[in-house]
């Protein structure tokens, strides 16, 4: 849109009216009389035709952001600007507008103007294209869009770039209409404008005059164009730096942190830590750091080094050259290396220095999984020398881990520091109380801001008025509360929901989603493994990026495993990945092709099951090596415990022209090594999986699957209900079903098997390895539920054919326990029919039973939960142990594994990646532990085994409901009993999921928090164990922990208000408590005991007074009273709640645990 308005009056270059004549000279009488020099007059002439433009033109701005630099400023570029309807417009006044006669203005005669722009923009071009944050100025928010659009990156808000070259004179028609233009790769249209277009009277300049002096109080009065920190060229500022910081003990330091406030405040880096890291060497590697920053949306992490010596302090240094450049990156590279392995802290820095804090987090991000792992590193080099390399931005690709990492290198010299030092500058005209695009964020409250309404005096921002206060929080200190700085929401992961109808599209959809990504194959395996999952084919898979390689004669690769610790399965996944796998009519994958991957896989498990790969080939702490050594340590293992099988996946987006999805293979690694089945999924097997439900289906009368007959007797039949059938399992079907599913037909059972070292379990193998025909007899039998079932008639039975999700709710370790004896036999033997025989007249007690197909899937789910509650089992299970396998606690449990929550390495202890163990199922930690402990007996070891190494610290479901109910404040319901408490706990998680059903608040994050919760549960139990008057009673613990843990939750709450909580990130990130808060919370467990033993309480038994609401409303009753140094110390650890991670606790949950 033009500048012009709709009639314009036709002009003759040369002639100008008298009465333009007489406009332009009250025009500068007006700017020079209400200043008291030039330079501000300059300024004034700049509001003056700002406003003439917004009354002259039909061209409306909500709002011109002003930039305050005078005429003659070097480092002025334009004068004000304005974002409308998705343009950004630059404008920029004729600096001699005092100066001219009555000529005609062109556009060359205003070079200084047409100078400062095109610098602008060259800077742009050099300088990094970061993403905005939404917390830049709007001086600084143009500075990006530019760098963005000179790279043809897009913005949310700004499609083209126009600048406007004003002046006061006439100016040439040939330039009032807009002209598009080249700026080195900038498309700007381009035009003049001048007041004379439009002739204004002397009433519209009084307007204008009202507007514009009205905003001119605060002008700057300076006799020469001074900036804040009074230098006016790059050189003065190089000076001035160097002479502020000469008598100062360390002076690099405080340059590095005057550099970092600067890229911060220009919007460049959202924050920058120091970390001061002088020039070290390990082994042939030199490293050093000043500082870093971490972009968790982007995954960028910005690595920063200062380049300082005595060369740079002097008057006129060497410039700084590309070998310069390359020998300080080369610095931060290493820096980063050794710390993604985790070798700095092992060797050479302090854990709690800053630059030891540094490693651990880039170790850390490091070690997350695609999504969150990082991807991209700046390496950014601050220099007080002059840069005469080529450019400003490097960028190269460099292979690290298995993954490839693009590196960008940056050079910020003094001037371009000077630059951006003084860029962030400049006031605001207001003209209608709207902000910039939306999504940025503009400081209309700035101290130096000037604003001026149409049609009114400039607002005074002097007083603010007092921000409302918001329900629930009785103290000004609420409002101030923020979210914990440690809470890193991560953004929502890409999934393989795509809205196809056929495989081919499905194909090329996800090629064309990644096509953008650098790391595009292995954020496909990545989409590809969270399918198999969720397909329930396996529990979890792990990435493990190791590009082919050779090692001797042996080629090996390897994407990703997978380890079924019940069934002693390892898989390993390679994805078959080249630039001819993207073409659109790809080659098939051929027999050759899938014999060249899948060797590769098995030379991976070949040598790391020989050890031959750790340290010699891999690194023990990349993901690949991490495979390596968990391959050894498996294969190590004895008995029962060994591998038993690999299976070596294909995972391609080729079609499979092998003719064979899955390829058994007898005993490839010698007769006491495990089997091996090779396996393809190509695309069209994984849009079928993707585009269908985890079920199991099972054909008993498949030939292939060698399954003995099963008749049952139809024992039950409620139409609107379910279908029972009572009969006899053959004992070896059970073991194939087992050892081809695994884990999938036990989805629906409550407990890990607990191994033949279990009493009940080894009495099983006794009695079908020496009474086989007394297993029908003595077994209590399995339990099955089946979605639908086909069945023939069979004399007076229905023989089954076939079962749709078949799940054993009920006999997980009768199965487990005949699958191992049915196993072991077939190794010994290396005869599968052989090991049948083993199991030959064993049957096994079977109930089956398949829902009405009107039942729902929450009803279905009823049932099998009930069928678990009341069935007989072998092994006591609690009402805990029922909620093992609900929505709720399977995908809390997955999200515990994430790397998000591995425990920072300066904190475990060990040096190595820790995790807290969630244990959903009852037994699964002892599993294994026990599993891992035969390492140790065949290495005649003592010490904690490799699973108790890596999971120091567990907790249960019982603890997780303890933690959260009693920070909910209802310390009377964590009394009633760990099933009591689960109880309620479930309660309150089923009334959240009606609301959200996919729990999506269940995140690695919510993990942390409730970890949070739990650290400090425990170390409030400590505290409490710990005083003296508790040893001299030694009674009702558990209940003095929950009830102060409940009444802190409170006393913040009156102290800061109702959404005020303790910061449980900070508390997770720490791995504690602070210390001196321990010294509060056992003045509130001594508070609950006096409670507890309170004369007139109605219950004598202070066992059940516990339980009862009125017990916790006494105790709240008290209001206690802190010093100024406790309220300090609850302040700095208050933090505002996350609404989603505390869903509203329903009355219910309380009545239904009031029943005792």
């Amino acid at each position: 849109m033009s500048l012009l308005p709709q009639t314009q009056t036709e002009q003759t270059e040369g002639e100008i009216p008298s009465a333009y004549l007489e406009f332009k000279d009250k025009f500068i009488d007006f700017a020079l009389r209400n200043t008291r020099d030039d330079e501000t007059a300059f300024l004034l002439a700049v509001r003056l035709m700002a406003a003439l433009i917004c009354e002259k033109s039909e061209f409306v701005f909500e709002r011109l952001h002003f930039r305050e630099r005078f005429a003659d400023d070097p480092g002025r570029s334009y004068d004000f600007v304005a974002f409308e309807d998705r343009t950004l417009h630059f404008f920029v006044l004729d600096s001699k507008l005092f100066e001219r006669d009555d000529e005609t203005v062109s556009l060359p005669m205003m070079d200084v103007e047409v100078r400062g722009m095109q610098t602008l923009f060259s800077h742009a071009e050099k300088t990094y294209a970061v993403t905005p944050t939404g917390q830049e100025d709007a001086h600084a928010l143009c500075a990006l869009i530019l760098s963005r659009l000179s790279k043809a990156l897009p913005t949310d808000d700004v499609d083209e770039i126009h600048v406007h070259y004003l002046a006061l004179n006439p100016v040439p028609e040939t330039f009032v209409e807009p002209i598009d233009n080249e700026i080195g790769n900038l498309r700007v249209r381009v035009s003049e404008w001048s007041p004379a277009l439009v002739l204004p009277t002397i009433d519209l300049l009084t307007v204008a005059a009202v507007k514009a002096f009205s905003s001119t109080q605060n002008l700057p009065k300076a006799k020469k164009p001074e900036s804040d920190d009074g230098v006016n060229s790059a050189e003065e500022y190089r000076r001035k730096i160097l002479q502020t910081v000469a008598s100062e003990k360390f002076p690099a330091d405080r340059i590095f942190d005057l550099f970092a406030k600067t890229l911060v405040r220009v919007g460049l880096f959202e924050d920058i830590h120091a970390a001061h890291c002088s020039e070290m060497q390990i082994g042939a590697l030199r490293f050093a750091l000043s500082g870093y920053a971490y972009d968790p949306q982007s995954c960028v992490l910005s690595l920063f080094l200062l380049d300082w010596g005595p060369y740079v302090r002097s008057d006129s240094p060497e410039p700084l050259r590309t070998t310069d450049v390359n020998r300080l990156t080369r610095r931060l590279l290493n820096f980063y290396h050794l710390a993604s392995h985790n070798r700095l802290l092992i060797k050479g820095l302090d854990a709690q220095t800053d630059a030891g804090k540094a490693a651990s987090d880039i170790f850390r991000w490091s070690a997350s999984e695609t999504g969150s792992k990082i991807k991209q590193l700046k390496c950014v080099t601050l220099t007080l020398r002059s840069d005469k390399t080529e450019k400003k931005d490097l960028l190269e690709e460099f292979q690290y881990g298995g993954n490839r990492l693009s590196c960008v290198r940056l050079v910020y010299d003094y001037r371009s520091l000077y630059e951006l030092s003084h860029s962030a500058d400049g006031g605001v005209i207001d003209f209608d109380k709207s902000d910039v695009p939306s999504g940025h964020a503009s400081d209309a409250r700035r101290a130096d801001a000037l604003v001026v309404e149409a049609g009114g005096d400039a607002p005074d921002f002097a007083g603010q008025p007092e921000p409302k206060q918001s329900p629930g929080k009785p103290t000004a200190v609420a409002d101030e509360l923020t979210v914990s700085r440690f809470y890193r929401p991560q953004t929502e992961e890409k999934t393989l929901d795509v809205q196809v109808n056929s495989a081919e599209e499905y194909r090329r959809k996800i090629l064309q989603t990644d096509s953008s990504t650098g790391l595009q194959a292995y954020r496909i395996f990545e989409l590809f493994a969270k399918t198999l999952v969720r397909a329930g084919l396996y529990e979890d898979i792990r990435s493990a990026h190791c590009n082919a390689r050779q090692v001797g004669n042996l080629k090996i690769a390897l994407s990703g495993y997978a380890y079924d610790p019940q069934a002693c399965i390892v898989t390993l996944f390679l994805l078959d990945w080249g630039t001819y796998v993207c073409s659109d009519s790809p080659e098939p994958l051929r027999t050759v092709d899938f014999d060249r991957l899948t060797k590769r896989l098995l030379n991976f498990y070949d040598l790391a099951a020989r050890n031959l790969l750790i340290d010699d080939v891999l690194d023990a702490q990349t993901d690949e090596g991490q495979a390596a050594g968990d391959i050894f340590r498996w294969s190590a293992l004895e008995d029962e415990n060994k591998v038993n099988q690999v299976r070596c996946v294909v995972l391609t987006f080729r079609p499979d022209k092998t003719g064979k999805r899955e390829l058994a293979e007898e005993f490839p690694f010698g007769e006491d090594g495990p089997s091996c089945v090779r396996l393809v999924y190509d695309y069209r097997s994984l849009y079928e999986l993707s585009h269908s439900s985890a079920e199991v289906v099972i054909n008993f009368e498949d030939p292939k699957e060698e399954f003995e007959p099963v008749d049952m007797i139809e024992a039950f039949n409620r139409q609107d209900g379910y279908r029972a059938y009572l009969g006899r399992m053959p004992a070896v079907n059970l073991a194939r079903i087992y050892d081809r599913y695994g884990q999938r037909v036990l989805n629906g059972n409550v407990r890990a098997f607990l191994q033949s070292n279990n009493r009940v379990n080894k009495g099983m193998l006794k009695t079908a390895k020496e009474d086989a025909e007394s297993f029908f007899a003595y077994n209590n039998g399995i339990c099955v539920v089946a979605r639908e079932m086909a069945t023939s008639r069979h004399g007076t039975a229905d023989r089954i054919v076939s079962v749709r999700d078949f799940q054993i709710v009920n006999g997980g370790q009768t199965t487990a326990t005949l699958h191992k004896l049915w196993n072991d036999f077939r190794r010994k033997t290396k005869s599968e029919p052989e090991a049948a025989n083993v199991l030959k007249n064993v049957y096994v007690p079977m109930k089956l039973t398949v829902p009405s197909p009107t039942c729902s899937d929450e009803q279905r789910e009823a049932l099998i939960m009930n069928i678990s509650k009341f069935a007989n089992s072998q092994s006591a299970v609690s009402n805990a142990d029922l909620g093992a396998n609900t929505h709720f606690q399977i995908k809390f449990k997955s999200q515990s594994e994430h790397s998000r929550c591995a425990i920072r390495p300066s904190l475990g202890g060990s040096g190595t990646v820790t995790y807290w163990y969630y244990e959903r199922s009852r037994g699964s930690y002892k599993v294994e532990s026990e599993r891992d402990e035969a390492i140790l007996t065949k290495r005649k070891k003592k010490g904690k085994s490799p699973f108790e190494l890596r999971y120091p610290k567990k907790f249960t479901k019982t603890d997780l409901a303890k933690w959260i109910k009693a920070w909910d404040q209802v310390p009377h319901i964590v009394s009633r009993g760990s099933q009591k408490c689960y109880a309620a706990f479930e309660a309150d998680v089923r009334n959240a999921e009606k609301q959200d059903p996919s729990l999506s608040f269940v995140t690695p994050e919510y993990v942390q928090y409730c970890i949070g919760k739990g650290i400090l549960f425990r170390q409030v139990d400590s505290v409490v164990a710990g005083t003296s008057w508790y040893k001299a009673a030694k009674s009702y613990k558990a209940n003095l922990v929950c009830y102060a843990v409940a009444y802190l939750s409170l006393t913040l709450q009156r102290l800061y208000g109702k959404e005020a909580e303790l910061d449980f990130f900070r508390i997770w990130d720490k791995q504690a408590t602070p210390t001196n808060l321990a010294p509060i919370v056992e003045r509130m467990a001594r508070l609950a005991s006096e409670t507890f033993n309170w004369e007139d309480r109605g219950w004598d038994d202070v066992g059940e007074w516990v339980k009862k609401k009125e017990c916790w409303e006494k105790m709240s009753e008290h209001v206690m009273d802190f010093s100024d140094a406790e309220k300090r110390l609850l302040r700095d650890w208050t933090v505002l709640r996350i609404p989603e991670y505390n869903p509203v606790v329903e009355t219910s949950s309380e009545t239904a645990t009031d029943a005792e």
